[in-house]
């Protein structure tokens, strides 16, 4: 069998599913029928504008600038959605939803790039966006890792947190447009400060690390 048709089916029984799961969401969530589908992208990003400190600076000595992002990639399965009052979209009982995107992969930083599309609950407003990371080889392509940049590997779950401000309400064919610079800059400073490991990355990787989303 053809194995790009098996991807294709297996990509529509995942969101035939989280359509069922989303019926009985709490909050805004709404009824299955309708349901927007919506697509999530990345812009363009930068790691950091430098890595000097304001001491060096002062002294004159040249600031030493981030390394090229050779290699940036991660595996998403699942996204938590938070409304301007602070409540999260429920799914059978927990804040995270279902959203099997797969291993993106935004190496390099030039370009913006698309990670594809998940069923949100109707009238929504949306505040804030987590993406969850995990070690999920079976939905990422085989990937053993839950990210990996510029060639260390992590396996821990992780989070990226991205805020919309102004909140805004959630339609069918809407585009979120993610930044990954605040993110990006701190996952530099850690392999900088030779801490990118799965011990200490949540020195870096905190919910004030936010990146943007608009649509």
């Amino acid at each position: 069998m053809n194995p790009t048709f098996l991807f294709l089916s297996r990509r529509t029984v995942a969101l035939a599913l989280l359509a069922i799961g989303l019926s009985a969401c709490g909050g805004e969530g709404g009824t299955t029928i309708g349901n927007p589908v919506i697509t999530i992208e990345s812009a363009s990003y930068a790691n950091s504008a430098s890595l000097s400190l304001p001491f060096d600076r002062w002294l004159g000595i040249t600031p030493a600038f981030a390394a090229a992002v050779t290699e940036f990639r991660f595996c998403v399965t699942k996204l938590r959605m938070t409304n301007s009052d602070g409540n999260p979209v429920t799914q059978n009982g927990s804040a995270s939803i279902e959203a099997i995107l797969g291993l993106i992969d935004v190496s390099g930083s030039g370009n913006p790039k698309r990670w594809g599309s998940f069923i949100a609950p109707v009238n929504f407003i949306l505040k804030q966006l987590d993406v969850e990371l995990h070690l999920d080889p079976e939905n990422c392509s085989g990937a053993n890792y839950s990210m990996r940049y510029n060639g260390a590997a992590l396996t821990k779950d992780l989070e990226f947190h991205f805020s919309f401000s102004p909140a805004v309400s959630i339609a069918a064919g809407d585009t979120l447009i993610l930044g990954l610079t605040p993110i990006a800059t701190a996952l530099e400073q850690a392999a900088t400060d030779g801490k990118f490991n799965n011990e200490q990355i949540g020195e870096y990787l905190t919910t004030s690390t936010l990146g943007s989303g608009a649509k």
